[in-house]
């Protein structure tokens, strides 16, 4: 965020932009160069970031892309609202874990295949959204399995 920026001093690099998407909008933010960026057990150096503002990224300090991810694995515990990054493979899961295969399409999204309902949908996970969001065509898929499945609407559509 910018006021992360400010407090740490660190001013944005003259001509340096870059096109951030967000769920709440679209914007042209400028870059950042961080000598040093850890978490959790991998740490990131030499690196341009952007300056997330909230209009993109609804008043989030900042995002971590798939970027700082690499040969990591990230572990998401939403009984206890912690994720947790470690270095190397994701060891095998044991009892209680859930293990989901995931892709990495339209230029960095973790994706997963799913159902909802009858109908196969692929399913952007991001961890850190606030909300969660469908598309129309997956809304009139499922609009149209319900009217399938109901059978008061066929009497009605038949009567």
């Amino acid at each position: 965020a910018v006021e992360v920026a400010e407090a740490l001093a660190l001013a944005p690099e003259p001509g340096a932009t870059v096109i951030l998407r967000g769920i709440t909008g679209t914007e042209e933010v400028p870059l950042i160069r961080v000598q040093r960026l850890e978490f959790g057990e991998v740490s990131l150096a030499d690196h341009r970031l952007p300056v997330v503002r909230p209009a993109v990224f609804a008043d989030a300090d900042g995002i971590l892309g798939v970027e700082g991810l690499k040969h990591s694995c990230v572990h998401a515990d939403f009984r206890r609202q912690r994720i947790s990054i470690e270095r190397g493979r994701c060891p095998r899961a044991g009892s209680g874990w859930l293990r989901v295969p995931a892709e990495l399409r339209f230029g960095g999204l973790f994706t997963v295949k799913g159902r909802i309902g009858r109908t196969r949908v692929t399913i952007i996970v991001d961890t850190g959204a606030e909300r969660t969001l469908g598309n129309d065509a997956l809304l009139s898929a499922l609009e149209l399995q319900a009217k399938a499945e109901d059978p008061s609407y066929h009497a009605r559509v038949l009567g």
